[in-house]
């Protein structure tokens, strides 16, 4: 399904809303989609379309330094496409433990390698890195419709460049709304918690905050 849109348009963040969402998704356009941190552009990980649209929304299209993060919807989606049997058994559980959705452990973003073997396409998703950052939020709303629909998202902050992220229903429709072919989740004002903390492992298994 393709859509003819002139500008941003806003579904409530509700289960009967779910299909339209993937079908937008589906069409390789971007959404703005609420998460625990902030709200997020996201989009298919597999649609260059929506990651270029999102690059140029951000004036990030000349940065190769960063790459936008996977929201998966379990801890088994993580396994299926980022690579973990490398590491001990500890630190598999420490990444299981931070795969609820209703934790109390804070929000992490564990960089791994990408599982190609799996999932060839993803030497295509920011082919400069062999790693993906890549978090199973903790937003429950977020996990059910990430469950019912085919692909893990990419995230990153929606905001302008520079600009610190959005929490405030509001503030998306006043900075976003002339983007056309941009679809608006809208799940009301958001708590203004901190981002997800960043956690890589070296090769000896230790863990290396990076934020």
């Amino acid at each position: 399904m393709f859509f003819l849109i002139h500008r941003m348009r806003t579904l409530p963040f509700l289960p009967q809303n779910f299909q339209e969402i993937s079908d937008h998704l589906n069409s390789g356009l971007p959404i703005i989609l609420p998460t625990e941190t902030s709200y997020g552009f996201s989009g298919n990980i597999f649609s260059k379309t929506a990651i270029q649209t999102i690059l140029r929304i951000k004036n990030r299209e000349n940065k190769k330094n960063k790459a936008f993060l996977v929201l998966v919807d379990s801890f088994a989606t993580l396994q299926n496409f980022s690579e973990i049997s490398h590491l001990s058994e500890q630190n598999k559980e420490y990444i299981k433990a931070h795969s609820d959705a209703f934790s109390t452990t804070p929000p992490t973003t564990f960089i791994l390698p990408k599982n190609t073997q799996h999932h060839p396409a993803l030497t295509e998703y920011f082919p400069q890195f062999t790693n993906i950052g890549i978090r199973i939020p903790q937003y429950p709303p977020l996990i059910g419709f990430l469950k019912s629909h085919t692909h893990p998202l990419f995230s990153t902050s929606a905001n302008l460049p520079g600009h610190a992220p959005l929490h405030k229903s509001e503030e998306i429709k006043m900075y976003f709304k002339h983007i056309p072919q941009l679809l608006f989740v809208d799940a009301g004002d958001l708590e203004k918690n901190p981002p997800s903390s960043i956690i890589e492992f070296n090769e000896n298994g230790e863990k290396i905050i990076i934020r």
